[in-house]
């Protein structure tokens, strides 16, 4: 099932539930996986209505969640600040509530974000401590998807280990049938060949230029 096929039908669970945490739930899990895909527009829509159903009844949990997802999205979407400070604010909603499964996708989140915002240093802090948690509560789950976020980090860095641990990353996410995300892998190397390649051709060009 593609992600927007599953991001319908749990909209459709929430609008019919007659239960808040239902709805709460419902439109969390589409927001996430709207971001899963990178999509930033959906990711905010769908958290801001889990939001509010979390907010109004005092489901702190979900409430929390959204806005790390929303805090993402704005951020993503250029407004850094007032993201940030949302994103921030939710993952220390999350802490409050003891939860620990989804605390590594939430620092990823903020790495993500860090680093959009042209915080280098602060991102890598980031990471480096949601590489942590996944080790120590043993989540698996989220290392194909952190391979890929320190090595779309790398290539911008110009670092040329950034092909192996991408390739390693794109092979977990397949061995954990993580298929979406082996693709959004794929994409990333292919994006980073092609700039390669334009980057030694306009080289050349000015080294011909010069010469001639």
């Amino acid at each position: 099932m593609r992600h927007g096929q599953r991001a319908s039908v749990a909209v459709e669970r929430a609008e019919v539930s007659n239960k808040p945490i239902g709805t709460a739930y419902g439109f969390g899990f589409a927001a996430l996986v709207h971001q899963l895909a990178g999509d930033t527009s959906d990711a905010h829509r769908l958290a801001l209505r889990a939001a509010e159903t979390a907010s109004a009844r005092g489901i702190v949990y979900w409430s929390a969640l959204a806005q790390v997802l929303l805090g993402w999205a704005e951020t993503m979407s250029g407004k850094t600040d007032g993201g940030l400070v949302r994103l921030r604010a939710g993952i220390a909603g999350y802490q409050r509530t003891q939860g620990e499964i989804l605390r590594p996708y939430t620092l990823i989140l903020l790495a993500e974000a860090l680093e959009a915002s042209g915080r280098l240093s602060e991102a890598l802090a980031a990471l480096r401590e949601a590489e942590q948690v996944t080790e120590s509560i043993e989540a698996r789950m989220y290392v194909p998807l952190l391979g890929w976020i320190r090595g779309q980090f790398l290539i911008r860095a110009g670092d040329a280990d950034a092909g192996a641990l991408l390739e390693a990353s794109r092979l977990e996410a397949l061995h954990q049938g993580a298929s979406a995300l082996a693709q959004r892998i794929t994409s990333t190397v292919a994006r980073s060949v092609d700039t390669v390649v334009l980057t030694d051709v306009c080289n050349t060009r000015r080294l011909n230029a010069l010469a001639a």
